[in-house]
């Protein structure tokens, strides 16, 4: 004898599946557009901020050592280290450990 399987009803399974699986990967595609416009962002405000720090004469091009040397003196009489907080590197470090 013959089993007849109803599968009227099995479509808007598959239907249902599928838009599943594309709101899935559309979900991971927002998220890394949105993970890379942050970065972005922050890679602007750090140039931004670098550009501040640099006096408008070091802007030239370099064209002898003797604008090398000034240029050389300009960054050495910056304190970088002073402005450097490291207290969230050391926390996530010690998490690690």
């Amino acid at each position: 004898m013959k089993k007849i399987i109803n599968q009227k009803g099995s479509s808007h399974i598959v239907l249902i599946a599928l838009l599943l699986v594309l709101a899935g990967v559309g979900f991971a595609a927002y998220r890394v557009y949105q993970s890379s416009q942050d970065k972005k962002t922050v890679t602007n405000t750090t140039t931004q901020q670098t550009e501040e720090v640099v006096s408008e004469d070091t802007k030239d091009t370099v064209s002898n050592a003797e604008d090398l040397t000034k240029i050389e003196q300009d960054l050495e009489a910056l304190d970088l280290d002073k402005e450097l907080d490291t207290t969230a590197l050391e926390e996530d470090l010690s998490q690690i450990q």
